[in-house]
């Protein structure tokens, strides 16, 4: 039987309804019964004081893998997904890389499963565009879709423009977006943004038009089939120009950045640290500023996390022989506050990026409080001041530019169906309902 809350005198941040204000949660049976007013004889099991807190719908990231490159056989790491919940996000995607190759419609099943027994994170599966990723044959997309893919890619892979005609033609019958990571790999043989700290470091640099080059393809494609393309990573101002040029010719397109792309840039990265090996790569300041100006117009819709943790010896390797990533599920949210206090953001366009905006693209009601919805929630501490320290947080990796930031800002409980899957306490993080394997 599931458990009643009633999580009371919280700060209700909704984008999707525009609700922003206090306000009480009754919670039965994994969906929200009532929103300010508590039902005659509802009977409360555990109650959740949010006073001086937000309460905001369950963060969504669209981009994550779950385990790293060197995991032993297993789905996802159960640390992926504790980290998950610890940074407040109650619904990840899984790249069609992640754990096990989602090519068929048993591994989908296996993974959700295997995620859903964990009783952390609600985890959606990617299928692959084509099977084994290889870019030549297409991935049977119907049965894909019914074993609870919601979108499709084919990862940093790359795919022939014949190849993604047909795949977007196909993927237009079942109304499955595709997410499409935009690099011309001719240009793409590099570890960072050709410019100043390329030359500086002397390491093979990857110019802006790699990007810019991919992006013009994809436009062009997804005008000519009339599918559903989402371009994953953006990172050049460039690029965001013909976004904006696209969607303004009523294009089906969507986008999201990195959240690191929003905060750092080429110059940050002064020295062979290989925690600044990302892919794409930081690029320039002006870059970093376009990016910012084209989240809050709307140009790009979503921020993720881009989550990939790397083993400890992986760090270890020469920055141009090491393995890109970034380990960024528990920051992104502090981070995301990080944009708003310095008024890069606003409060509700910050909040969208990671809960309506994503939601958008996924089926279900989630990404929004309301009445009858699910009941997948967390609730943040603003003014909680911490240590970002990668050897302590969850997650098996400890890639990250940001580690030994100051943060402020916390998330404090997490629910997922109606159920405290985290919470903090004391500095501690718990997690009441998880399921070791």
């Amino acid at each position: 039987m599931a458990t009643r809350y009633l999580i009371s005198g919280g700060r209700l941040l909704d984008p999707d309804s525009g609700t922003d204000r206090i306000a009480d949660i009754a919670i039965n049976d994994g969906r929200i019964v009532a929103i300010d007013r508590v039902p005659r004889g509802f009977k409360t099991a555990i109650r959740i004081d949010a006073a001086e807190q937000w309460v905001l719908p369950g963060l969504i990231d669209l981009r994550a893998r779950l385990r790293h490159s060197q995991a032993e056989q297993s789905l996802v790491m159960p640390s992926e997904l504790q980290a998950a919940v610890a940074g407040g996000i109650t619904t990840l995607v899984a790249a069609p890389e992640s754990g096990t190759l989602i090519d068929n419609s048993s591994a989908a099943h296996r993974l959700l499963q295997h995620s859903e027994n964990l009783g952390l994170s609600r985890v959606i599966p990617k299928g692959a565009l084509t099977r084994g990723l290889l870019g030549e044959q297409l991935s049977e997309m119907g049965a894909l879709r019914d074993a609870g893919c919601q979108l499709l890619g084919n990862g940093r892979h790359a795919v022939g423009v014949q190849m993604m005609r047909n795949a977007l033609d196909y993927a237009a019958n079942f109304n499955l977006p595709v997410v499409a990571h935009c690099e011309a790999p001719g240009l793409a043989g590099g570890c960072l943004h050709e410019g100043e700290a390329s030359l500086r470091l002397g390491l093979t640099g990857i110019p802006s038009a790699a990007e810019e080059i991919a992006v013009g393809r994809e436009i062009a494609l997804a005008r000519l089939t009339g599918a559903r393309v989402h371009l994953a990573g953006i990172s050049s101002e460039q690029a965001v120009a013909l976004i904006a040029a696209a969607k303004k010719q009523g294009l089906p397109l969507t986008a999201d950045v990195a959240i690191h792309h929003l905060l750092l840039c080429d110059e940050d990265i002064i020295s062979y640290d290989v925690d600044y090996h990302l892919r794409p790569p930081l690029r320039s300041a002006q870059d970093r500023n376009g990016l910012c100006k084209a989240v809050r117009e709307s140009v790009v819709d979503v921020i993720c996390s881009d989550h990939a943790p790397k083993t400890v010896d992986a760090e270890l390797m020469p920055f141009a022989e090491s393995e890109p990533g970034i380990a960024g599920l528990e920051s992104l949210l502090p981070l995301l506050l990080e944009l708003v206090r310095g008024r890069r953001l606003p409060l509700m366009r910050a909040i969208a990026t990671v809960t309506s905006a994503p939601a958008a693209l996924l089926a279900g009601s989630r990404g929004q409080i309301v009445e009858g919805g699910d009941a997948d929630l967390c609730i943040v501490d603003p003014t909680l001041e911490w240590r970002l320290d990668p050897e302590v947080w969850q997650s098996s990796g400890q890639n990250t530019p940001f580690g030994g930031r100051r943060l402020k800002g916390r998330v404090t409980h997490t629910l997922v169906g109606g159920e405290l899957v985290y919470r903090l306490v004391d500095g501690t993080a718990e997690f009441p309902c998880y399921r070791p394997q």
